[in-house]
């Protein structure tokens, strides 16, 4: 099916703020009345900086259980911005995040410990049983936390899972048992004209972005995966899963010669990534002397001019950056902890 189902709602520019038988059986024979086994914790879960335990559910019948929801994010030198990352994707449904940091030099580990006041953590240093590559790092963390999560998003540490009508992640995820993956296409942010680092949230600098249709990166999608149903991760972008591969809205994706690119632009009416890609000239420079984790892709300063899309103005992530600001200042005044 075609990502531009004809059945969904249209793109638009516009910013927009579910007989029996009887058998005699032999009696049992009498035995002393056992005592009921005492509830014991069913595993020791590692976080990033502590140790907590779970207990195992009770044999009473009970509700399901909400989605166990979860993030991962390869970082270098992200002290900059990956608190407020957390934060966000906190604030829009998910429980937990995985981090694996590339060697970090900077403050980066500091922060990603400052997260852990307000929701799960496991944090992994970049080692060889991860791999060198995206794609095996993502594997690997897939097969790790397999049981522990039924949805783990696959993003990086400039991009934003958004929503246009406010949405929460899990009100995404509520899907079919036979939907294994769900893509969401990038949407790129342009420097706003910001030379410097500015001071502000990403969230409030940048705020200008490329129009829908016409960028062929915005063909490119991200990945919300159930990891048990994973079977191999093609690229940082898309997945190979038992099950259905399906866009925001349910229709199952078809993809261009290579998987994580799609047929057509999407459907921007909702779910999207925001990509804040080049950030400002400063953060551009910085992001090249840092280098990339994949050996075969290598960005040069004429890809800033590419990448600064700056055409629409588009402030709908200003509501959440509020939020966002108000986590960071008590957790700055010590009222989370």
């Amino acid at each position: 099916m075609n990502v531009m189902s004809a059945s969904h709602p249209k793109s638009t520019p516009e910013i927009i703020p579910t007989a029996t038988r009887h058998v005699k059986r032999r009696a049992a024979p009498q035995t002393a009345p056992q005592t009921a086994p005492q509830t014991t914790p069913e595993t020791e879960v590692e976080t990033a900086f502590e140790t907590t335990s779970e207990t195992a559910p009770h044999a009473q019948p009970r509700a399901a259980a909400p989605l166990r929801l979860a993030v991962c994010v390869i970082v270098k030198n992200e002290g900059d911005g990956i608190l407020e990352w957390g934060l966000y994707h906190h604030l829009i449904g998910f429980d937990a995040l995985i981090v694996v940091d590339d060697r970090s030099t900077d403050h980066t580990p500091e922060q990603v410990k400052r997260l852990s006041k307000v929701m799960t953590v496991h944090r992994h240093k970049f080692r060889r049983w991860c791999g060198d590559r995206q794609r095996e790092v993502y594997l690997r963390m897939c097969k790790k936390y397999r049981r522990r999560y039924d949805w783990i998003a696959f993003i990086d540490a400039d991009e934003f899972i958004f929503s246009a009508k406010g949405s929460n992640i899990r009100d995404l995820l509520q899907t079919g048992k036979d939907v294994s993956a769900v893509v969401l296409p990038w949407l790129f942010f342009g420097s706003s004209g910001h030379v410097e680092k500015p001071t502000d949230l990403v969230l409030k600098a940048y705020t200008n972005r490329v129009a829908f249709e016409g960028f062929a990166p915005n063909k490119h999608v991200k990945s919300i995966v159930r990891p048990a149903k994973v079977k191999r991760c093609n690229n940082p972008h898309a997945f190979e899963v038992q099950g259905l591969t399906v866009d925001p809205y349910g229709a199952e994706v078809t993809w261009q010669h290579k998987r994580g690119i799609l047929t057509d632009y999407a459907n921007y009416a909702d779910w999207r990534i925001n990509h804040y890609f080049t950030k400002s000239q400063q953060n551009w420079a910085d992001r090249l002397k840092r280098g990339q984790l994949e050996p075969l892709t290598k960005r040069t300063p004429k890809q800033f001019v590419t990448y600064d899309k700056n055409e629409v103005h588009d402030p709908s992530a200003l509501a959440l950056a509020d939020k966002v600001q108000a986590l960071m200042d008590r957790l700055g005044d010590g009222s989370l902890g």
